[in-house]
């Protein structure tokens, strides 16, 4: 499978794996989806804390650079990114390229791996799943991760580790506002763009040199190490803020659910759920219109252009939801079968994907 458009989407849909699965966890248990999805909107968290958001990635990339260029690298200062750029990659880091996972990462499993261990040991472990959850990038030669030489990878890992501590501070001091950290978390991913190191000597001929790549990714995984270090010292281990972390009773989670028994109450709704009432023609007539569009989509892509299958699977299953909607109020069983075979449908999707990527994307 080729790098592309479609490959690179698909890669972002991945990053939401986090909050889905900690949505499960909480719906099963019985726990307030609502509170924990208002960690996503909470910014009244101080001007202070913004400021930090915004401008610690600044300072970090300033030591980075300090360091780079001490230790000999070539810079060049000719070509700087326009400010706005940065506007735009955090906003894009924000909702969709790393951002997305802090819901599951920071607003579900961190709070409850405080309620056990303390802050700096919470931050390690999330770090460690973290890393480990993005193993299928390193394995797939067309991601920027599975490009990466052995040396760069595990300096990843490192920044990953020492990334997890920031992300806790930043987490616990505002109170649990998985905004402020998916600001930061983006703002720390986009510093790369302004990076001054000289892209003709980091890449000559098209060729990376082994030394001067190296010494990059090593001068800035440190600035992030002796940050979360100074958090630690100045904080301290059990909370890494100045005031106690959240906890799943915090959240709106109850604290020794019975999950086996919550977990058959909920699997009850389900059915319900699939075989309820249809929702009505208009419903139905927008899924049908996005059905339109991505079949569309499809005979452009998949047939003109003969890359992506993606939208074909996708617009029949829209299709199939939009007949399901449309159908009468007495049609539920009806209705019902078609939102299953419209699920089974991305599945199968899913699962070719999974096996045999080359027949569904370019």
């Amino acid at each position: 499978m080729e790098a592309s458009w479609t490959h690179s989407i698909l890669i972002g849909f991945g990053g939401f794996g986090p909050p889905i699965g900690a949505a499960v966890v909480i719906w099963a248990s019985g726990g307030s989806l609502r509170r924990w999805v208002g960690q996503l909107f909470k910014w009244r968290i101080g001007a202070k804390w913004w400021v930090f958001a915004i401008s610690l990635p600044f300072v970090i990339l300033s030591m980075g650079v300090l360091l780079f260029v001490l230790a000999g690298g070539p810079i060049d200062l000719t070509g700087f990114e326009s400010p706005f750029i940065y506007l735009f990659a955090m906003a894009w880091g924000t909702v969709w390229g790393g951002g997305q996972e802090d819901l599951g990462w920071r607003g579900f499993m961190l709070p409850i791996l405080q309620d056990s261990y303390s802050a700096l040991g919470s931050s390690i472990i999330v770090g460690v799943t973290w890393a480990t959850w993005h193993l299928p990038l390193f394995l797939n030669a067309t991601t920027t991760h599975g490009g990466w030489p052995l040396s760069q990878q595990l300096l990843w890992m490192v920044s990953i580790l020492a990334g997890s501590i920031l992300w806790t501070w930043m987490y616990n001091s505002t109170g649990g506002s998985v905004l402020a950290v998916a600001v930061f978390h983006a703002g720390i991913n986009a510093m790369g763009i302004f990076h001054p190191a000289d892209q003709d000597a980091l890449i000559p001929n098209g060729v990376p040199d082994p030394w001067l790549n190296v010494l990059a990714e090593v001068t800035g995984a440190i600035p992030l190490v002796l940050v979360a270090v100074v958090l630690v010292v100045i904080y301290g281990r059990n909370n890494l803020a100045n005031r106690e972390p959240p906890t799943p009773k915090t959240l709106g989670s109850h604290q020794n659910p019975d999950l086996v028994e919550l977990l058959v109450m909920r699997m009850e709704v389900l059915p319900r759920m699939v075989f309820r009432e249809p929702d009505g023609r208009r419903k139905g007539l927008f899924f049908s219109s996005l059905s339109f569009i991505c079949l569309v989509k499809w005979v452009v892509t998949g047939v003109v252009l003969s890359s992506s299958h993606f939208f074909l699977f996708l617009g029949i299953a829209l299709g199939l939801s939009g007949v399901a909607e449309s159908l009468s109020s007495d049609q539920r069983r009806s209705a019902g079968i078609l939102r299953v075979i419209a699920v089974a449908t991305l599945v199968v999707f899913l699962g070719f994907l999974a096996s045999v990527p080359a027949l569904l994307l370019n």
